[in-house]
């Protein structure tokens, strides 16, 4: 149901599931996803909070990472942060390590990385996470080096960035269709960085294509890619899909997914489609009603968004 746009859907059968079982949390998660990406935040809210009466002190800790992903989708990243610090600082004094700590390091990368002027700041975050993960999962063959790569191209050390692919291509089996398809989807987002739209996009395609689950990430990069290279009508056609589907995999990129409405307005009306433009501006202006000052998106989609309803009333 997530998958495929029908959100009540998806939400009524992930509450029957913790009916049966409270403390499946996997599906705890993911109706607090849904619930925010329906904005209704105080029932994402409630949810996430049931975990701070849980007698494990971990399943405690990852409240404050969930309280700041909702924060983040809806644009207030310094509260975000701050509520990231504090968690941060509650591991360290109940001598919590391990994923609760990484998740919150995870959660502070996407927002730093979001921000053009900190991706220093995001590329220490990611190198926290890979310490940490590197203790944890011995056995993972990627060990970050997807996002770590994309840090360093986006800070323009392009010759780091493609070693850290060319490290990670050597550890993957190519008859793996899952790390092949990761691998192709970030190689086309280092690609798009370095100013290749057209290597991105077949890298892009190859990473959905190889994968039997649309992924947000590489919807979100094509799209983006198809942008760069002048094909407007591609792009649409990649982000109206991206923007209907409800999964959990798009909400570990809240930014990113709010982001898709403002590009999908920007989208139709290059094509002139008005309409459509003027719906998906206010969608994303709505999601990002109290969202920090002085957002680049923001400002443009309020200009941009006041010019078609003027237009269209004429």
């Amino acid at each position: 149901y997530a998958y495929n746009g029908k959100l009540d859907q998806a939400i009524e059968d992930y509450r029957k599931t913790l009916k049966i079982d409270p403390d499946f949390d996997s599906t705890l998660w993911k109706l607090a996803g849904m619930y925010i990406f329906k904005k209704e935040y105080v029932n994402a809210e409630s949810l996430i909070k049931t975990l701070s009466s849980r007698s494990d002190k971990e399943a405690r800790s990852f409240v404050s990472a969930g309280l700041a992903h909702m924060l983040a989708f809806q644009g207030k990243f310094e509260q975000a942060l701050a509520l990231l610090d504090q968690g941060i600082a509650a591991d360290r004094s109940e001598g919590i390590e391990g994923w609760p700590k990484a998740n919150k390091h995870l959660t502070k990368f996407f927002i730093y990385k979001a921000k053009i002027e900190d991706w220093d700041l995001a590329l220490q975050e990611i190198e926290i996470i890979r310490e940490i993960q590197g203790k944890l999962d011995l056995e993972d063959p990627v060990r970050l080096r997807d996002w770590y790569a994309i840090i360093l191209a986006l800070l323009g050390q392009i010759s780091k960035a493609d070693e850290a692919l060319w490290t990670w291509r050597q550890d993957i089996d190519e008859n793996d269709p899952i790390q092949m398809s990761r691998y192709h989807r970030f190689f086309g987002i280092v690609e798009l960085i370095k100013g290749h739209p057209k290597t991105a996009i077949t890298y892009l395609k190859k990473g959905l294509s190889e994968n039997s689950m649309p992924i947000f990430v590489a919807r979100y990069g094509l799209a983006l890619a198809y942008v760069e290279s002048g094909q407007m009508a591609e792009a649409v056609n990649v982000l109206e899909k991206a923007v209907l589907s409800y999964d959990d995999r798009r909400m570990r990129c809240p930014i990113w997914s709010v982001k898709t409405h403002y590009f999908l307005g920007l989208g139709y009306e290059e094509l002139g489609r008005n309409k459509e433009a003027i719906g998906q501006y206010e969608e994303f202006l709505d999601i990002w009603k109290d969202a920090d000052p002085g957002i680049p998106e923001v400002e443009d989609a309020k200009k941009r968004l006041g010019k078609l309803t003027v237009g269209s009333l004429q």
